[in-house]
């Protein structure tokens, strides 16, 4: 528990007061009002159900309780006290903890890096081991390894890391959002039985879920929300799920899953002859018309690698798969495609939809050649399939232009099955087809389902869920050890069987994708230090290849010469990773550098070394006034960084100009003498970028306020919902970024002894492609200080030995920008066979 809170004992619970209270809560968006006026109470030691449509609140309801919403009207009280400012960091240190239906989990933090920060940002006591936390969710630990990425991690484990998140504070309100999607049967009775054992313990759970049988199972009471309002709370006792489905969608429905098929169709669609893959196989199978196949197995087994390597999304190393007796190739989502296989992926938001688009232009791009003329597409017929598919599946927006971002989780289902079916398949497959999904849509969901086996295609369902493969299949293969075990038929289609044949004969889990941890050896290779090696390398071999022509390269005046250059572009690149890392981009490194030569060169001729000293920190400062200005205009004005920077790139130059319209002003010796000094025949300067370097990418890798810097730019979203302050990040990468641009600056003031306002600007594209050949994501979130060291080092190194070589100085570009292209490519392919 938190320190704010001691857990009350089992038998105190029935009376205690309400341990989070929601009053009146009103939450309006523009013309549509999200909640009226709910109330809602939460009582230490008891599983508070919540459920409803999609669409109906719960999501806005779950955010004013964790943060994440501000309310219009209402009150949030946490053990009877108002909440004046229910903000995320708030609520997570008054013991609020969320586990959310779609993880918000950084992306390009480990397993270890995201529960530490869990921890911190909720204020509580160091929790348990990761390993421990990790089993606690589920037996074992799903084999997630506490240094793995989150972004190696299969949907499955990254639910277990979420929820692990949330008991990594150790909170005195758990809320969990679909908390069992991914899941299967044994690892969501794991849960509940943790449930139940933290509700013993005093902690109060608000549960949220589609799954009815799953709420009546592990609640005490459940409340029913409907059209944004609170319309009824029930005790768990005596509530039926006919009941449950009334309140939940205003009207009765008679039946669930729509009438099975009565016979299948004699010659197959679909043949699969020994296929095997990283993961699975051998496997064989036959799909037919008229039928509904599944594919069920505890999380692990190799069933969810089979099914995307049908749609070719997965390495496939033997078998044979043919379609109307046609070969599909293996590997080829595209090949696949054109053998009209469609799938509908488990995770919507990562890899189904494209979220900012409209509805129509989704759906359409599933038929882009039905929707086209020649080149162009036909804007009516486009609309027209758009208009048909949300009429068939029941889709509810304003129109097809309402983009998919906007719409509730059920309706995004809708949208990606309509853009998969769009394509008229011959073969549909279809992981998880109802997650997130409420009791309304999934009726619509199974009948479209049945209706297009019915109409001749070959429908396979990957589902964790027993009863759902019981409703709606016809025939369902078991996976252990990556291979089929048992198929199930006609009667013997039920939940229990299904249960029975998993749990008896499961093996060790799969050796696919995000099953174990990878060995140290792949993981350095896949890691943020790993460019340092081949950057090394072609450093080394770049300069023996000039050393070797015997003309001066490693005398001592070059290779001090060589070290000051490259303390400034070390210091400019490491400026701007900082940037980088959470997703920005700072062009106007280079002028501040050349503003800082500017201002140093209006020193008095005799100033003395404390005087220069002094100037020093006052340019320093302009500089970090600068980024943080940058950083202002980001946040608050809602510029991109692009643009930000851009505009002061050219403004600076203008400024410099101003001040010096022709190169004039000597740099004084004082100032000049304290940064060309030398240390061990090193060049102070060096000294200075290195202790910055390695101070930097300590903090950046040890710390907490590092790996929060690292989470908001990995995913913002993700680091919001934990508690993280953007702001705080955003403002410490650009004037990180402009400080050290500064003291660059004052490195280059040195090296060239006068005030030229044209000075530095180079320094942008170059500080640039430092970063890039280093490996940093473009995107934020991953990046090594140390990295970028070596790629400044090797682009220095370059421009160095052109002359000792006497080759044309174009090579110093040529070879940079291959390096740049090598680099960017050898990283991420690495990187990506790291996820799969």
């Amino acid at each position: 528990m938190t320190a704010a809170f001691a857990a009350p004992t089992a038998a105190a619970t029935a009376t205690a007061a309400p341990v989070l209270e929601l009053i009146g809560i009103v939450k309006r968006y523009g013309a549509v009002t999200a909640l009226k006026g709910v109330s809602l109470a939460v009582l230490p030691g008891r599983i508070h159900g919540l459920v409803g449509e999609n669409g109906a609140g719960k999501s806005t309801l779950i955010g004013v309780a964790s943060g994440v919403v501000r309310a219009d009207e209402g009150e949030v009280r946490i053990a009877g006290r108002t909440v004046s400012a229910p903000t995320v960091p708030a609520m997570r240190r008054l013991g609020v903890a969320v586990v959310h239906q779609h993880p918000a989990l950084p992306p390009d933090l480990t397993v270890a890096e995201v529960l530490d920060l869990a921890v911190a940002t909720a204020g509580a006591a160091p929790a348990a081991s990761v390993e421990d936390l990790l089993a606690e969710v589920t037996a074992g630990g799903m084999g997630i390894g506490p240094r793995r990425r989150i972004a190696e991690l299969t949907v499955a484990q990254r639910h277990v890391v979420e929820i692990a998140k949330a008991l990594a504070s150790k909170p005195a309100i758990l809320i969990l959002d679909e908390p069992t999607e991914a899941f299967g049967a044994k690892e969501v009775a794991h849960l509940f039985a943790l449930l139940r054992r933290l509700a013993g313990d005093g902690v109060a759970i608000l549960y949220i879920s589609h799954r009815l049988h799953e709420v009546l199972d592990i609640v005490d009471t459940v409340s029913f929300l409907r059209d944004g309002a609170l319309v009824a709370t029930r005790p768990r006792p005596g509530l039926e799920p006919a009941e449950m489905v009334t309140l939940i969608a205003g009207r009765p429905m008679d039946r669930l899953f729509p009438a099975k098929s009565r016979a299948a169709a004699a010659t197959p669609v679909m043949t699969v002859e020994g296929l095997a893959g990283r993961g699975f196989g051998p496997v064989g199978l036959a799909l037919r018309a008229g039928e509904i196949a599944g594919l069920a197995g505890i999380e692990g087994q190799g069933q969810r690698a089979f099914l995307r390597a049908l749609a070719g999304l997965g390495a496939v190393s033997a078998g044979t798969v043919r379609v109307a007796g046609r070969a599909v190739p293996s590997g080829s989502r595209a090949g696949a495609a054109d053998a009209r296989i469609a799938f509908v992926t488990d995770d919507r938001h990562g890899e189904g939809l494209f979220m900012p688009w409209t509805i129509r232009a989704n759906i359409s791009l599933g038929a882009l050649a039905t929707v086209s003329r020649g080149a162009l597409i036909d804007r009516r017929a486009e609309e027209a399939l758009a208009a048909a598919s949300m009429a068939t599946l029941g889709v509810k927006a304003p129109s097809g232009e309402t983009p998919v971002a906007n719409l509730s989780g059920g309706n995004q289902q809708k949208v990606l099955f309509a853009r998969e079916v769009a394509a008229a398949p011959l073969v549909l497959l279809v992981d998880e087809p109802t997650k997130g999904v409420d009791v309304g849509a999934r009726l619509e969901l199974y009948a479209e389902l049945r209706r297009l086996a019915d109409a001749g295609t070959a429908v396979l369902v990957a589902a964790a869920d027993g009863l759902e493969l019981e409703g709606l299949c016809d025939r369902v293969h078991v996976f252990s050890r990556g291979r089929i075990v048992e198929e199930l038929t006609g009667g013997d289609v039920t939940e229990q069987r299904i249960a029975a044949a998993m749990i008896g004969r499961h093996g060790p889990a799969e050796t696919g994708p995000g099953a174990a941890a990878p060995a140290s050896r792949s993981r350095f290779f896949v890691g943020d230090h790993f460019p340092i090696v081949p950057l090394a390398a072609m450093t080394a071999a770049v300069g023996g290849l000039a050393a070797a022509t015997g003309d001066g390269f490693l005398s001592a005046y070059n290779l001090s010469a060589l070290l000051a250059l490259l303390a400034i572009l070390a210091l400019l690149s490491a400026g701007q990773l900082a940037t980088f890392l959470v997703g920005g981009i700072d062009l106007a490194v280079g002028p501040v550098a050349g503003l800082a030569v500017v201002l140093a060169s209006f020193l008095p001729p005799d100033a003395t070394a404390g005087t220069a000293l002094a100037a020093a920190g006052l340019i320093v400062s302009v500089s970090l006034v600068i980024g943080l200005l940058h950083a202002v205009l980001i946040l608050y004005g809602r510029v991109s960084a692009v643009v930000v920077t851009l505009a002061t790139f050219v403004g600076l130059q203008g400024i410099a100009l101003l001040l010096r319209p022709q190169p004039e002003g000597m740099i004084p010796d004082a100032f000049v003498d304290l940064a060309k000094a030398e240390f061990a025949a090193v060049p102070v300067g060096m000294w200075a970028a290195l202790a910055i370097i390695v101070a930097l990418q300590i903090w950046l890798g040890r710390s907490r306020s590092g790996r929060a810097f690292r989470a908001v730019g990995s995913d913002p979203a993700a680091a919001f919902r934990m508690g993280l302050s953007r702001t705080r990040a955003v403002c410490t990468a650009y004037m990180v970024s402009a400080g050290l641009a500064g003291l660059a600056g004052l490195l280059l003031a040195a090296e060239i002894g006068i005030g030229s306002a044209g000075t530095g600007n180079d320094y942008s594209l170059t500080s640039i492609t430092a970063v890039v050949v280093s490996g940093a994501a473009v995107s934020g979130g991953r990046g090594s200080f140390l990295a970028v060291l070596a790629a400044a080092a090797m682009i220095q190194t370059i421009i160095n030995v052109t002359g000792f070589l006497n080759i044309d100085s174009a090579w110093q570009y040529w070879l940079v920008g291959g390096a740049t292209l090598v680099g960017a490519f050898a990283y991420g392919r690495l990187r990506r066979g790291a996820k799969h």
